[in-house]
C-alpha cells in the first residue's frame, strides 16, 4: 500500500486513504492507535471489528478486503474506500435549508435512505450483530444514494437462541474470551 491522507480518527484507531499497488485501486485502511490500543484486548477488539464487518456481506455494510500487520508491526485492515457524505452532514445541510440538499434529499429520497439503513441493520440483527454506535456520522451516503454503515468497532456479536443455521452466526476471536451471549453476562 502507498499510504495517503488521514480520512478520520476515532478512539481506537484511524482510517487512512491508501493505494493498493497490486490491484491498482484506492482503499481505506484502518490502523490501531499506538499505546493502549496495542494491548492484547485492544488488538482482539480490533480483529473482532474486522471479522464482524467482513462477515456482514450486505450492500449497506462496507466490505473488508484483508487484515494484516504493517511493516512496523501495527495491525490494520483494508476496506472499500467510500467517497460519500455522512448522514450527519446531509442532516446539517437540510437543517439550514440548503436548496441543493433540499432538492437532492427530498422526502421520498430520505425515506429510501432510511429504508436502506434499516435493511442493513435488519441483516446485521438477523446474524446476531448489534452495532452499538449507530449515529449519523457512521452512515455514509454516496452520490448515487448508496448507503454504507460504517465503524463496527463497538459492535457485539451475540448468539441468539433463534439462530438454528450455524452459517448465519457471526464469529470473532473474542468469543472465547468472555463474549456475551443472549441470557449470559
Amino acid at each position: 500500500y502507498l499510504i495517503g491522507q488521514e480520512l478520520g480518527s476515532g478512539s481506537i484507531g484511524q482510517v487512512i486513504e491508501a493505494r493498493d499497488q497490486h490491484l491498482g485501486r484506492m482503499v481505506a485502511i484502518k490502523v490501531l492507535h499506538e499505546g493502549e490500543g496495542l494491548s492484547r484486548d485492544g488488538i482482539a477488539r480490533f480483529v473482532a471489528e474486522a471479522q464482524i464487518t467482513a462477515q456482514l456481506e450486505h450492500p449497506s455494510v462496507v466490505p473488508v478486503h484483508e487484515i494484516g500487520i504493517m511493516p512496523g508491526g501495527m495491525p490494520y485492515f483494508s476496506m472499500k474506500l467510500v467517497k460519500a457524505r455522512s448522514l450527519g452532514d446531509i442532516i446539517n445541510h437540510l437543517r439550514i435549508g440548503d436548496r441543493e440538499f433540499l432538492r437532492n434529499y427530498n422526502y421520498l429520497a430520505r425515506l429510501r435512505l432510511f429504508q436502506r439503513i434499516c435493511q442493513g441493520l435488519a441483516y446485521a440483527h438477523a446474524k446476531g450483530v448489534v452495532h452499538r454506535d449507530l449515529k449519523p456520522a457512521n452512515i455514509l451516503i454516496g452520490e448515487y444514494g448508496e448507503v454504507q454503515i460504517m465503524d463496527w468497532g463497538l459492535a457485539k456479536a451475540l448468539r441468539s437462541p433463534m439462530q438454528d443455521d450455524e452459517s448465519l452466526i457471526v464469529t470473532t476471536v473474542r468469543q472465547g474470551s468472555g463474549m456475551n451471549t443472549y441470557g449470559g453476562a
